[in-house]
């Protein structure tokens, strides 16, 4: 479990890296699989919010709504940093997905 999640931390920090070498559009279509996150929610968000600063489309919605599911059973501590960090690019994909009501599904609805 440490190792991997370090890799998370890891990609995270140097994201720019990927984002470089494959470009931000390819990088932020490789954060989802046919719709299925490719990474645990608190980690995809944090790569979302990256993929938004190098200026693609980054799939904000699956990882925010992955982020409240895995968030109900999760009693983890993180730590302050890792934390503020997450509510950071929450706030940025709240901000992205703010023109974007839908109102079909409730788990969306609560990200509106």
């Amino acid at each position: 479990m440490y190792e991997y999640e370090r890799f998370d931390s890891l990609l995270v920090s140097f994201a720019d890296v990927p984002g470089s070498l494959i470009g931000a559009d390819t990088l932020a279509t490789r954060l989802v699989d046919d719709d299925r996150l490719v990474m645990p929610a608190r980690a995809g968000l944090q790569m979302c919010a990256s993929v938004d600063r190098l200026g693609a489309a980054a799939p904000w919605r699956p990882y925010m709504l992955g982020h409240l599911r895995e968030a109900e059973n999760d009693n983890t501590s993180y730590g302050e940093a890792s934390d503020r960090a997450v509510a950071l690019a929450w706030m940025r994909g709240r901000l992205r997905l703010a023109s974007m009501v839908d109102r079909g599904n409730p788990l969306i609805s609560r990200l509106t």
